[in-house]
């Protein structure tokens, strides 16, 4: 199985997102301008304040200095918020469209006779669903239960031996 770095991988999902949506990079710059953009503005409001009233002018002037940067201060956090909405709006799109679309595919074309043998695989009866929350109470106050703690250690292994032979792309064989 190929294996890429996360870099690569983030490029490649970028790369993904700027077919999928032309104005992505637009977007995101405008996103990271007013992340910068705030924290200055939010400095430089005290020392204007502080400015226009040290400089003269009347308090006509401080005030309009004052509400001027607070305005711009104002539009800038819209815009930030805005943005953000926007991207993250076009990442659950681009997620449930090409993402999930691609892994649709590759389940539809999947040799799944890699998975299991026809002589392995069996139907098994349909029974109705155990009671686990009534069995784990009873379990509690000493009745026998559904499972035992080994079954369940071992449902356990065979759960995170598949994670594992999923992620590595190797078969595991249990002992």
């Amino acid at each position: 199985m190929k294996r890429h770095s996360a870099l690569s991988n983030e490029i490649w999902l970028l790369r993904r997102l700027v077919k999928y949506e032309k104005r992505f990079p637009l977007l995101l710059s405008a996103l990271i301008a007013m992340k910068l953009l705030l924290p200055l503005l939010s400095t430089l409001l005290p020392a204007a304040a502080v400015a226009a009233l040290t400089r003269g002018g009347g308090m006509g002037r401080y005030l309009a200095v004052i509400g001027g940067l607070m305005a711009l201060y104002a539009g800038a956090a819209f815009l930030r918020d805005w943005l953000e909405n926007r991207n993250v709006i076009l990442r659950d799109n681009f997620r449930q469209e090409v993402c999930v679309a691609g892994l649709m595919k590759k389940a539809m074309t999947m040799d799944y006779s890699l998975l299991e043998s026809a002589e392995g695989q069996r139907e098994l009866p349909l029974l109705q669903p155990p009671q686990i929350f009534e069995d784990f109470a009873g379990s509690l106050e000493g009745k026998t239960s559904l499972i035992t703690a080994e079954q369940s250690l071992y449902f356990t292994r065979v759960c995170l031996t598949a994670q594992k032979a999923a992620d590595t792309g190797e078969i595991i064989r249990m002992d």
